[in-house]
């Protein structure tokens, strides 16, 4: 039988926090769309608020109705 020692519990909590970090980054850098480019659900070019044009696993597209400049949201 092992022996559990304290140096193996402290590379579980490296490992934990590791696991964590990497989500974080995973969910700020692959959202879809950048700030300026939502600008609070207004289109930066025409000032027109965006239109809802489709929803699929957790994706939102919208769609600005005067240029039709789409931008996609989780």
């Amino acid at each position: 039988m092992k022996k559990y020692n304290n140096t193996d519990s402290k590379y579980d909590i490296v490992v934990i926090i590791g696991c964590i970090l990497i989500v974080i980054f995973l969910i700020t850098t692959v959202n879809s769309c950048p700030a300026s480019d939502w600008n609070n659900g207004i289109c930066p070019n025409c000032e027109v608020r965006y239109e809802l044009r489709g929803y699929s696993q957790g994706l939102s597209a919208y769609a600005c109705p005067e240029c039709g400049k789409e931008v996609r949201k989780y």
